[in-house]
Formats: C-alpha cells, structure tokens, sequence
C-alpha cells in the first residue's frame, strides 16, 4: 500500500467513526487503526499515520525516548 493510500484510508475510516457518532455527540472521539502492512509499528491515529516515535513522544515516558532516534 502507498503511503498516500493509508493517508486516505486513515482519514476516511476516522471520518466514518466520527459520522456514526450520535447526533449532538460533543466529545471527543480517538481512533486507532492499525495498518498491518505497514513497517516499524505505523498506525493511523485520529486520522493521521503515527510511527513507534510519535507515540513515545506524545507518551512523554522516557523509558521510551530511545524509539524518538529510531525515525
């Protein structure tokens, strides 16, 4: 898969969810979607691709800095 077909199919499998919320729905909603063929963790996250260190960033855990090096 191309890196701009997963954009695509992240964005579009987020808008789905946040288009099945009930009407009136105010919170905020967190999508995860996990691209299997995807090398070195990426996943789609609130409709953008996420790798190992944007989540060891956004985690703050520095046990897991190391990752931040790996991209």
């Amino acid at each position: 898969m191309k890196q701009a077909s997963r954009v695509q199919y992240v964005q579009l499998m987020h808008a789905a969810f946040k288009e099945a919320r009930p009407a009136g729905e105010k919170r905020h909603l967190a999508t995860s979607i996990i691209l299997p063929d995807v090398p070195d963790g990426a996943c789609g996250l609130d409709g953008a691709i996420w790798k190992r260190p944007d989540f060891a960033n956004a985690s703050g855990y520095a046990r897991r800095q190391h990752l931040l090096q790996a991209a």
